[in-house]
């Protein structure tokens, strides 16, 4: 099993849109802080980054639709 980490959301919702979608009730909170991150111009200096990642097994995504 590998943990993807990802620099910026852009990346991260490439890879984990299609999962997030699939359960919007559940998983909208994640896909909102996510999508809303990549909208902010400058990240306050101060503050750590969100971590955003995906986990992958057998080079199988469990983002991945299946």
């Amino acid at each position: 099993m590998d943990i993807i980490e990802y620099d910026d959301s852009a990346h991260f919702l490439e890879r984990a849109a299609p999962v997030l979608s699939r359960n919007e009730a559940f998983t909208g909170l994640i896909y909102g802080v996510a999508d809303r991150v990549g909208r902010i111009a400058e990240m306050d200096p101060d503050e750590d980054p969100p971590f955003l990642a995906t986990v992958e097994q057998d080079t199988r995504s469990a983002c991945s639709p299946s």
